[in-house]
C-alpha cells in the first residue's frame, strides 16, 4: 500500500480500515481532504497493488456523502468490487448500498465510526455482473437522510 502511494507521489495516508477479501487486502485510507481504497494482492510471494494505482478521491464537503467505486479482476472467474466513501452529514450514522446481481437486489450495511468513512466490497463470479442501484444514508432512528439512485435504476 505504501509503495503504491509513493509511486503516485500521494500520501502518506492514514489507514482507516483493512479488509481481507477473497485472498486480497483492501485498504481504506484518508490523506488530507482525500479518501482512497487500494486492493493489494499476493503474487509470487510478494504483495503488489491490483486494479490500478492509488490516487484518491477529493472529499466534496458540499455533498452529504462523497463516494467512489472501482473493481479489479482477481482471476478469470472472479471480479472484486469496492465502493468507499466519506459522510459529511453528522445526522447520518449508517450507510446502505444496494446492488443488483442476477436479477436480485442485495443490501449491504455499514455502521459509521468516528472516521465517518465506509467501505463495501463484494465479489462477482464468472457470468455474474453487479449493478449499483442505490446509496442510502440513515440516521440513528433509521430514517433516510440521503438517497442516491444510480442512473438506469
Amino acid at each position: 500500500f505504501r509503495n503504491s502511494e509513493r509511486t503516485m507521489n500521494y500520501g502518506p495516508s492514514e489507514i482507516i480500515k483493512e479488509l481481507d477479501k477473497s485472498g486480497t487486502k483492501i485498504y481504506l485510507a484518508r490523506y488530507k481532504n482525500w479518501i482512497s481504497s487500494q486492493v493489494i494482492e499476493r503474487q509470487w510471494g510478494t504483495w503488489r497493488y491490483a486494479g490500478g494505482s492509488v490516487t484518491g478521491t477529493p472529499i466534496n464537503y458540499k455533498e452529504k456523502i462523497t463516494y467512489s467505486w472501482g473493481g479489479s479482476a482477481e482471476t478469470d472467474n472472479k471480479y472484486l468490487w469496492d465502493l468507499y466513501g466519506y459522510v459529511n452529514d453528522t445526522k447520518i450514522n449508517k450507510v446502505i448500498l444496494q446492488v443488483k446481481r442476477n436479477d436480485k437486489t442485495e443490501s449491504f450495511e455499514y455502521q459509521l465510526d468516528k472516521s465517518d468513512m465506509f467501505i463495501f466490497s463484494w465479489v462477482d463470479n464468472k457470468g455474474g455482473q453487479s449493478t449499483l442501484t442505490k446509496i442510502i444514508g440513515r440516521d440513528k432512528d433509521n430514517k433516510s437522510v440521503y438517497e442516491y439512485k444510480f442512473p438506469g435504476n
